[in-house]
């Protein structure tokens, strides 16, 4: 059987955050992956992750307001925190699936960093949502963060979401 290489989007329903539709959302994703690769394709995932380093770094921010001997999780450390997790969750369904069908592949989970250009338009008025929507005592507490409104929901982080992102391969 020759290999093939395909690219494809999954838009599975629910988000990472909610963990009985993130349940769903990976078995899913997994049926559709292992079809793939009964046909012979080489898969390679990659996934978006802003509402989940968002809750991550909200849980690491309260955690260290909570135990100040603790500093607080950078956003690049929240970021790999939740590749992480959702590449176990991913990793783990996609391997039950494949072994359920009498495939024995690997498949393994890397994390990545990607280099974004300083003077990228994006940062000017930064729109991807990071977290959750912040109370007005929330939003004056942190009002040295840049928080925006969005779609009328109230405060919210955001961050530069740019399409010039590159893959960082140092190694």
């Amino acid at each position: 059987m020759s290999e093939k290489n395909r690219s494809s989007c999954i838009r599975p329903p629910g988000t990472w955050h909610h963990t009985s539709r993130a349940k769903t959302a990976t078995k899913l994703a997994a049926k559709v992956v292992a079809d793939l690769v009964e046909e012979g394709t080489r898969v390679v995932i990659s996934h978006s992750n802003g509402p989940q380093v968002g809750m991550i770094h909200t849980a690491m921010n309260e955690f260290g307001k909570a135990h100040p001997d603790y500093t607080f999780a950078p956003m690049s450390v929240c970021s790999a925190m939740s590749q992480g997790y959702i590449g176990y969750d991913l990793q783990n369904a996609i391997r039950a699936e494949l072994i359920s069908r009498g495939i024995y592949k690997p498949v393994s989970t890397v994390l990545t960093q990607v280099v974004i250009d300083p003077y990228d338009e994006a940062f000017a008025e930064p729109e991807k949502i990071i977290g959750r929507v912040l109370n007005a005592e929330e939003a004056e507490a942190e009002e040295k963060r840049k928080l925006c409104h969005k779609g009328g929901r109230g405060p919210v982080q955001t961050y530069p979401c740019s399409t010039e992102a590159t893959e960082d391969r140092r190694d």
